[in-house]
């Protein structure tokens, strides 16, 4: 744990880490939209409930001394400009990847290879990658796709743990 009065002490297993503050899950999305700068339209569909809310237990390390210096919100719009950093970056990364086996494709004169590469270019330019890949991709290319298209996935799994780990001083 990070230096608090002058004092560094040792947390020896899970601590909660977060602000008391209680928000519910259509809460949470539109403050995810408002710091993104994105028009939501939450839709409730019909089917099981689960757990209608959770109350952890900061109580560990506020034992500690720490406490939370920003509300949700703000950590949030502290977090969010990385993890879009991190999406565009995995974005381009592939966009540059499949640029690359364009060019290798051409030379072999593979046509069909050279229009599943230039389709899917054209379906990461334009945004987020969603469905299957084109029948024609190569293999690794497949791969590559799948590890570029789980940045995102990583990066929104780091906004649902922004309201644990954002809310200390920076």
């Amino acid at each position: 744990l990070p230096a608090m009065n002058g004092q560094s002490r040792v947390v020896h297993g899970a601590a909660n880490i977060g602000c008391p503050q209680y928000v519910t899950v259509d809460e949470l999305a539109l403050t995810a939209a408002r710091v993104a700068g994105k028009r939501i339209h939450l839709r409730h569909v019909d089917g099981p409930v689960g757990v209608h809310s959770r109350n952890f237990s900061n109580a560990r390390i506020y034992s500690l001394g720490w406490t939370a210096k920003v509300d949700l919100e703000a950590g949030l719009a502290l977090t969010y400009p990385w993890i879009e950093s991190q999406v565009k970056a995995a974005r381009d990364g592939y966009i540059a990847v499949l640029g690359a086996a364009r060019k290798r494709a051409e030379g072999a004169k593979r046509t069909e290879e050279i229009a599943a590469i230039d389709a899917e270019t054209e379906a990461a330019k334009a945004g987020p990658l969603t469905g299957e890949p084109p029948a024609k991709l190569p293999k690794e290319l497949v791969t590559f796709r799948e590890r570029c298209v789980s940045a995102p996935k990583r990066a929104a799994e780091a906004v649902a743990s922004t309201r644990r780990f954002t809310q200390q001083e920076y």
